[in-house]
């Protein structure tokens, strides 16, 4: 089952990524608003397309990576980039390729990428010890969160994200571009 909702995504673009990363299905292409009020309703669009693939192993993780990153765009996208957000995702019978953007301001750039840099030196027992530590120690900052999002994503895929940013023309903000892959074997 294929879910479009979009205006700015088109077909040629999601078949070329579609193939690219080895994937036959998408699952999900929405582009616009991201906000707290209808995450919920965009992974209930996605809950809805993954049928039988819903039962795969690996499918748990899959879910808890795309709750992550619709929550932390929904709480992270500058207002005056809401609606350049988007989300896809594909699956194959044994992978899940998901990319998502959304507009930063300069600061939570530093953020990101310092945030990268630190984690792609844990190995995979490190990633676990230092989720479940920042699980523990969590406290909640002015937006929301307790600053473990990417950290949680590193730790369900064992690996740190390819993440890109995006200067946008004539301002102090950037287009966050995040690809997730994972293997659900």
């Amino acid at each position: 089952m294929s879910i479009y909702t979009n205006s700015k995504i088109d077909e040629i673009t999601l078949t070329n990524l579609m193939s690219m990363h080895g994937m036959d299905r998408i699952r999900l292409a929405y582009d616009g608003e991201i906000t707290i009020g209808n995450v919920e309703s965009i992974l209930e669009l996605l809950n809805n397309g993954f049928d039988k693939w819903q039962n795969a192993k690996g499918s748990g993780r899959a879910l808890r990576i795309a709750v992550e990153i619709l929550q932390n765009i929904a709480k992270h996208t500058l207002k005056a980039g809401k609606d350049n957000s988007y989300v896809m995702l594909f699956t194959s019978d044994t992978k899940l390729f998901m990319v998502t953007c959304n507009r930063v301001s300069e600061a939570d750039k530093a953020i990101i990428e310092n945030t990268f840099t630190e984690i792609k030196e844990f190995s995979v027992d490190e990633l676990r010890d230092k989720y479940r530590q920042a699980l523990a120690e969590s406290t909640f900052n002015d937006k929301g969160g307790a600053g473990i999002g990417l950290l949680d994503i590193a730790y369900r895929t064992k690996k740190v994200p390819d993440h890109s940013f995006i200067r946008v023309a004539n301002t102090k903000s950037f287009d966050y571009i995040m690809k997730v892959n994972l293997n659900l074997d």
